[in-house]
């Protein structure tokens, strides 16, 4: 009766374990109160690190600032660029504009913090959020329009931006 009882919680102990190590091959994006799990896969197109997920593309991280105008794409293997991630251009210094696609929606916290060059910025009507600090130390912007779409503005987003 023991061996038997010890046999069962072996198996169910690593029944379990491959499950988490099922789990464990999965990106988990959290937003609100939703989890979702889904298959990610990542990326570098033209300097734009990347994360595919649900079909759509996170940019999180500029890796080409010799750069001084940009026009972020649209798109990214065929999916829409939805959202600029945390951190995604902080410290692109050369940068003085940007041109963000009608495809994106969210713009993350500290997005494009510490481009001290950046002048001006095209915010689509399609952006809904912008995080905390997107623009921080952003010393030298001038020139941005905030959308109609906009529903969440958070914390510090010029905070240091001294000619607006």
């Amino acid at each position: 009766m023991l061996k038997t009882n010890i046999k069962k919680f072996v198996k169910n102990i690593l029944g379990f374990s491959l499950i988490l190590i099922i789990l464990g091959a999965f990106a988990v994006t959290h937003k609100s109160s939703d989890i979702v799990i889904n298959a990610a896969e990542t990326g570098v197109y033209n300097g734009f690190e990347y994360l595919i997920a649900n079909s759509k593309v996170t940019i999180t991280k500029y890796t080409n600032d010799i750069e001084t105008e940009l026009v972020i794409p649209d798109k990214i293997k065929g999916y829409p660029v939805t959202i600029i991630g945390e951190w995604a251009f902080s410290d692109c210094r050369n940068l003085t504009i940007i041109v963000i696609p009608d495809s994106v929606t969210i713009i993350g916290d500290s997005a494009f913090s510490q481009c001290s060059a950046l002048k001006s910025i095209i915010i689509p009507n399609s952006v809904t959020s912008i995080g905390s600090g997107a623009f921080f130390n952003c010393y030298s912007l001038e020139d941005v329009s905030l959308p109609d779409s906009l529903i969440y503005i958070y914390s510090h987003v010029f905070l240091n931006v001294l000619l607006l």
